[in-house]
């Protein structure tokens, strides 16, 4: 705690990375880093919920659909036969199902209870439209930059609400497969041939967006490739959240909780010029008692709160 009272406290070799011989040239990754925590712990749970049910319903939905394929039959053989792929398809979407309900609580409990409105920032907004036209012209080479992103860009809340047309659609035509007679009781007979349409044509369409758009956006793209772990760990690198998310950090900064001057987003194997360590390195302004500086092998690693509400980001220590 007395680091925090007192950075200064810190020794020398881990305080600044000027201390090491100027001869050596340094490198991004070996310089003090600051991290923005994006994902609370329920978040990450969420999405790992989602994402291992999603993988387990396309493994054993598309066999379904595709039957007559070879593959598809050896898959099914594999899995232990027809009524097991079944078993372990509907267990998945009750998974997914009961994710999607968790996800819902955790929304009424932030929002109702901790009056936290940080969720309200997905609602798109007019500037999402107008960065969609910024981006369309930027990429025809007429609009000098892409636009600049808050919180959530319009991508990232477009792959949020799909999420609940999907799960409405397939999740709702799937119980009217999994209960047809309790679905006929109220429904007409054609809803049943109506239900297998949806049910296995939105799930070659939602196993398309995940494959092709989502991986790429989020793990392929050049800026990113080949992984990004945020939604795993929580923390967004903070050299990465300037170029991505350059309105929500300009706000963070004005909270001084903050390093600066923060370098440009550069590659982590990217050299530093000899003599230029002291520059780059990020100068800490933690706030008293909320936590400790963590010394790591080759400098400093701060982390700055900001998930996922409205509420002032906090400074913590790594742990």
């Amino acid at each position: 705690m007395d680091l925090l009272r007192n950075p200064r406290s810190l020794p020398a070799a881990v305080a600044s990375p000027a201390a090491v011989p100027r001869a050596v040239p340094l490198r991004r990754a070996q310089v003090g880093e600051t991290h923005v925590v994006r994902f609370d712990h329920h978040q990450r749970l969420q999405h790992v919920l989602m994402m291992s049910s999603f993988i387990v319903l396309a493994l054993t939905g598309l066999p379904q659909k595709f039957g007559d394929l070879a593959l598809s039959q050896w898959w099914v053989n594999t899995l232990g036969g027809l009524e097991t792929v079944r078993a372990i398809h509907r267990t998945a979407g009750f998974v997914m199902l009961g994710d999607c309900l968790y996800h819902l609580c955790y929304l009424g409990y932030r929002m109702g209870v901790q009056r936290q409105l940080g969720p309200l920032r997905m609602v798109p907004s007019p500037k999402d439209l107008r960065d969609v036209l910024q981006t369309m012209i930027h990429f025809l080479g007429v609009a000098p930059e892409k636009p600049k992103f808050d919180r959530f860009s319009y991508l990232e809340k477009f792959d949020y609400w799909a999420v609940f047309w999907g799960i409405a659609m397939i999740g709702g035509s799937g119980l009217v497969l999994m209960f047809p007679l309790t679905a006929t009781a109220f429904l007409p007979g054609q809803a049943i041939a109506a239900a297998l349409a949806i049910h296995s044509d939105e799930a070659v369409l939602a196993v398309g967006w995940i494959l092709i758009m989502h991986m790429f956006n989020a793990h392929l793209a050049p800026w990113i490739f080949p992984f990004n772990s945020s939604i795993f760990t929580g923390k967004v690198s903070a050299r990465r959240y300037v170029a991505e998310h350059p309105l929500e950090w300009a706000r963070i900064a004005s909270t001084g909780l903050v390093p600066e001057p923060l370098p440009a987003q550069t590659p982590a194997d990217e050299p530093l010029a000899a003599g230029t360590a002291q520059d780059a390195s990020p100068v800490l302004r933690p706030r008293s008692g909320d936590g400790e500086l963590s010394e790591r092998t080759a400098g400093t690693s701060r982390f700055v709160e900001t998930a996922p509400n409205l509420e002032p980001p906090w400074v913590g220590g790594d742990g």
